[in-house]
C-alpha cells in the first residue's frame, strides 16, 4: 500500500469492518463485549453514538490510496488530564502481517499529539494477542499497568495497559 490516510468513520465502512472479524473469539478481543457478535451496521453506528455521547469517543477510519478502508479505531481524549486512549482498534485481515496496523497507529498516536494535542495516548492490549503487542510496542508503547484479567466462555485474557508519551 502506497498511501495511507486516517479520517472520520462513516457508517458506509462498516461492513468492511464486519468481514475483519472472522470468529467469536477475535471479535471479543476487539471489542471486549462493547457489542453482540455479528453486529449490525445499526447497532455500531449506535455503540458510536453513545461513545460520543458519554465520553466523546470517535471512530477513525484507515483507508488505502484509493480511499478503500483497511483499519479502524476509536480515540476518546481526557481534557483533564491532556491524555488520549485508543480503542477497538482492528485492520483488514487479510493485510496482517504487512505493516499496516503500525501504519495506521503511527498517524493516529501522531494526530493525537499534533492535532488533538495530548500529552500522553494510551491503550489496553490482551497479552495473549502477541502480534498486537509487537505492533504497539514497533509503535512506541510500553507497558504502564497490568489489569485485571478479562473473562469470557471460560477463559482468562491478561490485560496490560500500554502507554506513549509525546517527545517533548
Amino acid at each position: 500500500m502506497e498511501r495511507m490516510r486516517i479520517r472520520p468513520y462513516r457508517s458506509t465502512d462498516c461492513e468492511n469492518i464486519k468481514k475483519w472479524i472472522s470468529d467469536e473469539e477475535s471479535h471479543m478481543k476487539w471489542c471486549a463485549n462493547f457489542l453482540p457478535f455479528r453486529f449490525t451496521t445499526e447497532e455500531f453506528d449506535r455503540c458510536l453514538e453513545e461513545g460520543w455521547e458519554k465520553w466523546g469517543e470517535m471512530g477513525y477510519t484507515a483507508t488505502d490510496e484509493k480511499g478503500c478502508p483497511v483499519g479502524f479505531f476509536k480515540m476518546f481524549v481526557n481534557h483533564e488530564e491532556n491524555t488520549g486512549f485508543f480503542k477497538c482498534i482492528i485492520v483488514d485481515g487479510t493485510q496482517r502481517g504487512v505493516g499496516l496496523g503500525r501504519r495506521m497507529l503511527d498517524k493516529a498516536v501522531k494526530y493525537a499529539f499534533e492535532v488533538a494535542d495530548v500529552d500522553e495516548v494510551r491503550l489496553i492490549v490482551f497479552d495473549d494477542n502477541p502480534a498486537a503487542v509487537s505492533c504497539y510496542a514497533k509503535v512506541g508503547f510500553a507497558a504502564e499497568a497490568t489489569l485485571e484479567p478479562f473473562e469470557w466462555n471460560g477463559k482468562k485474557w491478561g490485560r496490560t495497559r500500554l502507554l506513549i508519551k509525546k517527545d517533548k
